[in-house]
């Protein structure tokens, strides 16, 4: 909560969580829950939103080895919940709510953003307090994958792709030459994204 309930573009909700739970717990531990949860120098900035009404701005970032751990644990724990059994296989996470500076990781964050929309159009939400939490299910691909969309508060997008160990691992030649820093270019859709 204390990573995700302060990005700004949240909805109203994570607004009241973060200057409510968040808040309260930062100001408890004397700043070093921030420090667990932030690897780099944190900055506060005071923004003025009206005359003696202020808010506090945290920058910095994360720690994404442990946010992917995180999001680990709760898609395994999704899977129980949505196929009510237990997952035996890996989980690849992608937080496509971080910002890139630019280069492979952008394309590849919108590659990703767009080929999940397309694959979850008109596909059902499940979650009971959506302005928390929704997440959406894709189907089975050829090789046995699947991948969930986890949103947090209106607009913060995680992404587990779901690889039984029972499937079989797919060879995929536009990735291999990604890897090997060949350019490549993806087309999905009417799109194009360009890499190295």
């Amino acid at each position: 909560m204390v990573s995700l309930a302060g990005i700004i573009g949240n909805n109203s909700i994570g607004y009241r969580h973060k200057l409510g739970k968040v808040d309260r717990a930062i100001r408890r531990s004397s700043n070093r829950l921030l420090d667990k949860v932030l690897i780099k120098k944190k900055e506060v900035h005071r923004i003025q939103m009206e005359e003696n009404k202020f808010i506090e701005v945290i920058w910095g970032t994360p720690d994404v080895k442990r946010l992917i751990k995180c999001f680990e644990h709760i898609a395994y724990g999704l899977h129980f919940h949505h196929f009510n059994s237990p997952f035996h296989g890996r989980v690849h996470v992608h937080l496509g709510f971080l910002k890139y500076d630019g280069g492979n990781p952008q394309t590849w964050n919108q590659f990703v953003k767009r080929g999940t929309e397309i694959e979850l159009e008109g596909k059902p939400h499940y979650g009971l307090n959506p302005g928390v939490f929704t997440y959406q299910v894709t189907d089975t691909d050829r090789f046995g994958l699947f991948l969930f969309r986890l949103c947090f508060y209106g607009g913060l997008n995680i992404y587990a792709a779901m690889w039984p160990s029972t499937s079989s691992t797919p060879c995929n030649l536009a990735m291999d030459l990604m890897n090997r820093g060949m350019k490549t270019i993806i087309t999905l859709g009417d799109e194009r994204y360009e890499f190295n």
